[in-house]
């Protein structure tokens, strides 16, 4: 049930991906960089409270949240310009 549901999801992204940088989307570093990406996503969401704490934030709100944000975007733009051919 879970590969039915991720994986489409996935190659989409990759798909994605691919046509930002010119790659192919089966390529392994547009799959792994999917990975990452979505890690990266879900880490913030996940670990919530302890970002909060670590970064002395009171509540995650859309202060906080615009700087997670900026992130990234930020790290998303190096990504592509990395795998960009």
């Amino acid at each position: 049930m879970l590969r039915e549901l991720t994986d489409p999801q996935h190659r989409a992204m990759c798909d994605l991906w691919a046509t930002t940088t010119g790659r192919d989307s089966d390529d392994d570093e547009i799959r792994l960089t999917v990975f990452a990406t979505l890690g990266q996503i879900l880490y913030f969401h996940i670990a919530e409270l302890f970002v909060g704490r670590r970064m002395a934030w009171d509540h995650v709100g859309t202060v906080e949240t615009g700087k997670i944000v900026g992130l990234v975007r930020a790290n998303l733009r190096d990504s592509i310009e990395r795998l960009r051919l």
